[in-house]
């Protein structure tokens, strides 16, 4: 092995986290908290907008469980970072990684819904159930990536020296 082929250690290190982006992890985990919650309790309304029979198990594979595992993900980050104070060091990592699973359960459940926005465009279902299951999927689908891009961590690219 080359000293070329050698990976500089601390290239590959993340850096710690700024105490003002630590500090706002509660408020987005809280706002991820309410979103999942959001998704999970639309098909509850659903039924009163006239969308007709639906199956049960598709329900929750398109609501629930996408909103227990954003729930799920905000308050498990929350607890480790100020709970567990050992996974600090990895809070960069840790955040990405939650932001990566919040940003997949929001690709599904919006995926899931496209089908619907299309169906409620040729008049075959009524607009208020669809945009009671779409929008809050949508929401989530942006708050993941409004996550992603809050905490980026060591995948970020370098910042570019001033010129």
């Amino acid at each position: 092995m080359t000293d070329t082929d050698r990976v500089d250690p601390k290239a590959t290190t993340a850096a710690p986290l700024s105490a003002t982006r630590l500090a706002a992890v509660p408020m987005m985990a809280g706002t991820g908290v309410l979103i999942g919650s959001w998704v999970a309790a639309s098909i509850f309304v659903g039924p009163q907008l006239d969308l007709g029979p639906r199956r049960t198990e598709l329900e929750f594979a398109d609501h629930v469980l996408p909103g227990a595992v954003v729930i799920v993900i905000c308050l498990a980050v929350t607890v480790a970072l100020f709970v567990g104070k050992r996974f600090r060091p990895a809070a960069a990592s840790l955040l990405f990684y939650a932001g990566l699973g919040i940003s997949l359960a929001g690709v599904w459940t919006t995926a899931t819904h496209v089908p619907l926005i299309v169906q409620a465009l040729r008049d075959q279902a009524p607009w208020p159930a669809a945009l009671n299951y779409s929008i809050p999927a949508f929401a989530m689908l942006l708050f993941g990536i409004g996550w992603l891009s809050a905490y980026r961590g060591p995948y970020a690219a370098p910042a570019e020296p001033a010129p």
